[in-house]
Formats: structure tokens, C-alpha cells, sequence
């Protein structure tokens, strides 16, 4: 950035973060990178209909109960709690 001539190299310390200025030319290839940015996720995100936007939610719930069943499974096939080695 520096090399660039988008950082004049002044740095504030805030406790354990670095904070850097930017300088004009710095501000405008920020400005364009986020507007760039913010393009490709709109167009990104239009990518499924509203049914494909909806399967992910669907598939991570009948994870999420399979997951509950298996360590409940897991469980009981391990027995009561040993009670050896408590004190």
C-alpha cells in the first residue's frame, strides 16, 4: 500500500491494533475495491431461486436432530457414568 502510494506510512497505535491512514488515492481504490466487492456478492447471492436458497436451512436442521440422535445413541451404548476414579 505504501509502495503504491495508498498508505503515507503514519500509524496511531490503539492498544494491540494498528491503525493506518490512507491517502486520497488510498480512499478511491478502497471506495472502488468495496463497490467491486459489493457487486460480486449481489450478483453472487442471486444465483439461487428461493427454493435452492432455502435447502441449506432444511439440510443443516435434519443434521443438527441426526446429530442429537447419534451421540444419544453414542451414549446409552457406553452405559451409566463409572463412578471408578471419583473422589
Amino acid at each position: 500500500m505504501v509502495r503504491r502510494g495508498y498508505d503515507p506510512q503514519q500509524r496511531q497505535q490503539a492498544r494491540d491494533q494498528e491503525c493506518r491512514d490512507l491517502t486520497g488515492d488510498g480512499r478511491i481504490a478502497h471506495e472502488q475495491a468495496s463497490v467491486s466487492g459489493q457487486r460480486y456478492n449481489a450478483e453472487f447471492a442471486s444465483c439461487p431461486n428461493d427454493e435452492e436458497a432455502h435447502l441449506p436451512d432444511g439440510l443443516l436442521k435434519r443434521m443438527a436432530q441426526q446429530t442429537v440422535q447419534l451421540t444419544r445413541r453414542e451414549i446409552a451404548k457406553s452405559g451409566p457414568p463409572s463412578s471408578e476414579g471419583a473422589e
